[in-house]
């Protein structure tokens, strides 16, 4: 019997994912949430990028979403973007 495909479900939608890929191995980096409970019934979310490393081995790390935002802010001003621009990349 035939099985029926359907698209992949996305569970989430991540500030950053497809816009690089990994500069020690080429493979495309991904995304994923990691929820920290805690005793008292608390929780804290925490986002992570790394490379995927389908192409070949690799040894870059886990990156959290704050540095890749300040690593990405960083090239954005180093290229001299318009002022008028600012204000989309600071949201």
């Amino acid at each position: 019997m035939e099985k029926i495909l359907r698209p992949r479900q996305h569970g989430h939608d991540f500030a950053f994912s497809g816009l690089a890929t990994c500069g020690e191995c080429g493979a495309a980096i991904t995304a994923e949430q990691h929820i920290k409970k805690y005793k008292n019934g608390t929780s804290q979310t925490f986002i992570y990028y790394r490379c995927t490393k389908k192409l070949k081995p690799c040894s870059q790390k886990y990156a959290p979403e704050s540095d890749i935002e300040k690593q990405l802010k960083k090239v954005v001003g180093d290229c001299g973007l318009h002022q008028d621009w600012e204000p989309y990349f600071e949201k």
